[in-house]
Formats: C-alpha cells, sequence, structure tokens
C-alpha cells in the first residue's frame, strides 16, 4: 500500500508532466509559426524535454546553466541544448546571458 506523501509525490510529477507537455507543444507550435522546418522542431522540443527530465527549470537559466556543466555531451550536442533554450526564452519574451557558458558547458571565468 503506497503512503499519502507518496501518493502526493506521484501526483505533483505527472502534473507537472502535463504541465511540461502543454508547454513543449506551445513551443513547437510557436517554432512552426516562425518558419522551422519540423526536424528542427522536433530536436528542439527533444533538448527542452531532456532539460527538464535532467532538472532544469526552463524559466530559471541558473539551473539550465547547471544541467549543461553536469553533462558529458560532445560539444555540438550542448551547443544545440543552448540554442533550443535561447529560442524557448525568445518565445516566452526573455533574454539570458549564456556568454557565461562555453559550448563545453562550463563557465567561463571572467
Amino acid at each position: 500500500m503506497q503512503t499519502l506523501e507518496k501518493l502526493e509525490k506521484r501526483e505533483k510529477r505527472l502534473l507537472g508532466d502535463k504541465q511540461l507537455k502543454g508547454k513543449l507543444i506551445e513551443f513547437a507550435w510557436w517554432l512552426k509559426k516562425q518558419g522551422y522546418a519540423d526536424t528542427t522542431i522536433r530536436c528542439n522540443v527533444s533538448a527542452l524535454r531532456t532539460l527538464a527530465t535532467r532538472g532544469a527549470n526552463l524559466y530559471d537559466p541558473d539551473t539550465l546553466k547547471d544541467v549543461i556543466a553536469r553533462q558529458k555531451w560532445s560539444q555540438n550536442r550542448k551547443r544545440n541544448i543552448i540554442n533550443a533554450y535561447t529560442l524557448w526564452l525568445k518565445m516566452k519574451g526573455g533574454k539570458w546571458e549564456n556568454q557565461n557558458v562555453n559550448a563545453h558547458g562550463a563557465r567561463r571565468s571572467t
């Protein structure tokens, strides 16, 4: 038998998954309206889903930087992730200072 706490955690996770799915659909539609190719849309949506499942809060660029820094992704994958997130922020009307994250995901010293 599951405890109430476990059920609450599961419910919150499912609610978060539904909200994330809705936001990713919104993002995909925005990309489509901007004229991006279907393959580009799929790659960008996949990148954001990956970030979210690995702990990034899509509304907090600092969490994204931390997630990228912990991954053992190729330089190209990290660049694609950064580009996808930059498009996400553009859709939301936001900006971020990604010059502190290099293609290797490490923060640059200033």
